[in-house]
């Protein structure tokens, strides 16, 4: 003989609470279902390096091992270059970039030209605007 059960008491439908903090960091949810990134040593290596002119020849020594740069790459070099000033080396590494055309996000760019107009180069950062692919 079938056994019936009374039907359950509807339950209100909310949303999960989630917490908030000040900190933007340490606020974000991770997202369960993605699988995590595996490191890029090339990436966790330059890194761990102070001086831009060894991240640069650390760069071209990867290249030369067969490592083939990524937009990854080439953001975490141009930033740290920028971050250390060293405006001189980072035309070269832009035009690896269009000869390779290689996409890179506007926020890498963005992040020069701020670099540049923390400098007081607002004509440099102009003109990497005006070279900025559409």
């Amino acid at each position: 003989m079938l056994k019936l059960k009374p039907p359950k008491a509807a339950r209100a439908i909310t949303r999960p609470r989630t917490q908030t903090r000040k900190s933007t960091s340490s606020a974000r949810i991770q997202n369960p279902h993605l699988k995590p990134r595996k490191p890029i040593p090339f990436l966790a290596d330059l890194k761990q390096l102070h001086d831009p002119e060894q991240a640069l020849s650390f760069f071209h020594q990867y290249a030369r091992m067969g490592f083939k740069h990524d937009y990854p790459s080439y953001a975490c070099l141009l930033y740290k270059l920028a971050r250390s000033r060293n405006f001189n080396q980072i035309d070269p590494i832009l035009g690896i970039i269009k000869d390779r055309n290689i996409r890179c996000q506007e926020s890498l760019f963005m992040g020069l030209m701020q670099h540049y107009g923390k400098c007081g180069l607002v004509e440099k950062a102009v003109e990497l605007f005006h070279q900025m692919p559409r």
